[in-house]
């Protein structure tokens, strides 16, 4: 077992005992029976092992830091919810999602009450820093709605330029990975530069894991993804691949692609497409963007003191590196 599978088994336990019991309540069930449900669903949780590391990195305490890992994995589980309301999308990690099972008015409300529940976490302890992690909270949530609108209005814009979308998935993606770093080292009792430092490193950490879920959505088959495979074409989202192809295209080939576009596709027409951006080079553009990111995310804890946490942290950005879902 790895240094990262250990550290990451045993922050996990504090995590989830913690989600336990924030979400013990019952009643009303319409609210808490899908808040549950969401919570139950697993998922990598990322988010809140970030918040551990990090306050670990700056030579915190992982265990008074359960409470802020509770709260980013409830806000991430509210951004899914409502994600997936707005993308239509039917399926996640292979099971229903809420507004499936139930419907769309009983999904708002929940995530609604997963942000609510996020706060309640966050301030459920007092610390010389909560003013401070309460502004980054509040800030990361502003960013993730500007995110989504971005993400959304690209939908209907027939060129989107590559300067445009990475600022786009700062806000929708990267925020809540620096967000939860930088909660973990104002925790943990780190200074500016420390909290900086992990910022960073979850930043360039977001970037690359938005641009991996880009690559994904056509190359990961749904039995290992968890959703149906070329999703965000069926959408006409504008992913990393659809900006990167535009400059390189040619007239012809744009009428080709436009022909795939806004419509379920079948397996047969997705290997198609894959080939198409292969053969433009914009796969082997993104997987290089990935490793650069990747590279970037380890070069900011360069700076920190040599420890468990630092290269536990490193080493999540190169297991990232290989993800298949």
């Amino acid at each position: 077992m790895s240094l990262l599978e250990k550290k990451s088994h045993e922050l996990q336990q504090l995590v989830a005992a913690q989600l336990e019991q924030i979400c013990l309540a019952q009643e009303p069930l319409l609210l808490y029976e899908p808040v549950r449900y969401v919570m139950a669903s697993g998922g990598k949780r990322i988010r809140p092992l970030l918040v551990f590391l990090a306050a670990e990195a700056v030579g915190g305490d992982a265990g008074q830091a359960a409470h802020v890992a509770a709260a980013v994995e409830l806000l991430h589980s509210f951004t899914l919810v409502h994600d997936d309301i707005m993308d239509q999308d039917d399926t996640r990690r292979g099971k229903p999602t809420v507004h499936a099972k139930w419907d769309v008015g009983t999904a708002i409300l929940a995530g609604d009450g997963l942000v609510a529940l996020a706060y309640r976490a966050l301030l459920s302890r007092p610390s010389p820093r909560l003013t401070e992690m309460a502004r980054a909270f509040t800030e990361g949530i502003v960013e993730v709605c500007e995110g989504q609108a971005l993400d959304k209005e690209f939908e209907t814009r027939r060129t989107v330029t590559m300067d445009a979308y990475l600022a786009m998935i700062g806000k929708k993606t990267a925020c809540l990975l620096a967000m939860s770093c930088q909660l973990g080292a104002l925790v943990g009792g780190g200074d500016e530069q420390q909290v900086a430092a992990l910022g960073s490193y979850g930043r360039h950490l977001g970037v690359a894991f938005q641009i991996q879920d880009d690559l994904l959505d056509l190359l990961s088959p749904a039995a290992v993804s968890g959703k149906p495979r070329g999703s965000d074409l069926a959408r006409r989202k504008q992913t990393f691949l659809m900006v990167a192809a535009e400059s390189r295209m040619t007239a012809a080939q744009q009428q080709w692609l436009a022909a795939y576009l806004g419509r379920p596709l079948s397996n047969g027409e997705l290997d198609e497409l894959e080939a198409f951006f292969r053969s433009l080079g914009v796969v082997a553009q993104a997987e290089a963007m990935v490793r650069d990111e990747l590279a970037a995310a380890r070069g900011a804890l360069a700076s920190l003191t040599p420890c468990e946490a630092v290269e536990a942290l490193a080493e999540l950005s190169q297991q990232l590196a290989a993800r298949a879902a």
